[in-house]
């Protein structure tokens, strides 16, 4: 029988999701929990199941995952065996970034950065900051689950 190599882009959409909590986590993933799991339908076809990643969950997300948003692969630490274990790392999906538009300088994102640091209470600073990070989520903010 022969066998067949494939490759993939890693580019997929959300089909299905779910949250596991932290009652219900398989052993090795208790202290990751709560972690959000999702079957993704790569552009190729298939599909895959894996966590979600870079997400803001200090605020509910499940108005923030949706069917058919765009996801991407990445590489990542899935678990630790033990405190002096090997560690593990493995696939999972993060929402798509937008790209910078070709215009954007890297000189004006840090002065904007500075100036908005400088003057947190200053909306319109803070506006055009965020809008240089804005994620086709809408996240504003994200952090490693």
């Amino acid at each position: 029988m022969k066998n067949n190599e494939f490759g993939f882009s890693g580019i997929g959409a959300i089909y299905s999701w779910t949250r596991v909590e932290r009652d219900h986590a398989p052993a090795g993933f208790v202290d990751s929990a709560p972690y959000y799991v999702v079957l993704v339908g790569l552009d190729e076809g298939p599909r895959v199941t894996a966590m979600l990643t870079d997400l803001d969950v200090s605020s509910p997300v499940e108005g923030r995952i949706k069917i058919g948003q765009k996801v991407e692969m990445v590489t990542k630490k899935l678990q630790q065996e033990g405190e002096r274990g090997m560690i593990v790392y493995g696939y999972k999906f993060r929402p798509v970034l937008e790209q910078a538009p070709p215009e954007f300088l890297l000189g004006e994102l840090a002065d904007l950065a500075q100036r908005s640091a400088a003057n947190p209470k200053d909306e319109k600073l803070n506006t055009m900051y965020e809008a240089m990070f804005k994620f086709t989520t809408d996240e504003k903010k994200t952090s490693i689950i």
